[in-house]
């Protein structure tokens, strides 16, 4: 399936039930990815293995991911590392830092 995204744009309306699987790909205006939805439903929605196939180039398809967070939508947002990845990957630098430090401090010391 090919959908495009942005103005005009493509949109899904389903009264019922949803079953998503496949692959889909994605056209449209780099811009519009991240913003709206492509795909409305009214029934119960079953995420059955969909993936994001291509995207407009200079867009990378492992940097997106499905957005279901709004009851009856379907949309395309782009991946957020959650907040304790962040915070994780600072501490090691930290550390790996306060590491370093102590260890020039101790190959001057007399």
């Amino acid at each position: 399936l090919t959908i495009e995204l942005g103005a005009p744009g493509d949109q899904i309306a389903a009264m019922g039930d949803v079953r998503l699987n496949g692959r889909i790909n994605f056209t449209g205006d780099p811009s519009a990815f991240g913003s709206g939805s492509f795909l409305s439903y009214g029934g119960t929605l079953v995420d059955a293995g969909i993936v994001i196939g291509s995207l407009p180039d200079g867009l990378d398809p492992r940097a997106f991911v499905f957005d279901f967070s709004t009851p009856g939508l379907v949309g395309v947002m782009q991946a957020v590392p959650e907040t304790g990845t962040g915070l994780l990957m600072s501490l090691g630098g930290l550390a790996l830092l306060l590491t370093s430090r102590k260890r020039r401090t101790q190959a001057v010391a007399p």
